[in-house]
């Protein structure tokens, strides 16, 4: 339980925003991650797998985005993605590619995570004034 939880007095808000505040950096992330990942499927046209070498060198690409400076002013990497992807229990497995047979991800990996913590993609649709 965290230590904020039921505290009272006139610090309870502060001190229940802090805790928050620190816990959430890493879901910030990941959530930032989730929604960069599906980005580049709905970008490439939804395939279903991309080597974690792909994903990760796409991440780096990003710019105003953490990804191209993660780690000490380095990309991230196929390891630091994997690490980033576990809390949502999404794993890299061997996929078949026309190059070979890289560790990568499947799209159905990903797909119940992208519904459940991600809002619903927009559509280029113009709105029609009647």
């Amino acid at each position: 339980m965290p230590i904020w939880w039921g505290a009272s007095g006139p610090n309870a808000p502060r001190l229940a925003a802090t805790t928050l505040d620190k816990a959430d950096s890493g879901q910030t992330t990941g959530l930032l991650l989730l929604a960069d990942i599906r980005d580049l499927f709905a970008d490439r046209g939804w395939p279903d797998r991309f080597a974690s070498q792909e994903i990760a060198d796409h991440l780096a690409g990003l710019e105003g985005k953490p990804w191209p400076d993660f780690r000490n002013g380095k990309p991230i990497t196929a390891n630091q993605l994997a690490r980033l992807l576990k809390p949502f229990k999404i794993f890299s497995s061997n996929i078949r590619t026309a190059s070979g047979v890289p560790k990568g991800y499947m799209r159905a990996d990903f797909e119940e995570n992208f519904a459940r913590y991600l809002p619903p993609l927009q559509t280029a649709t113009t709105l029609q004034c009647r």
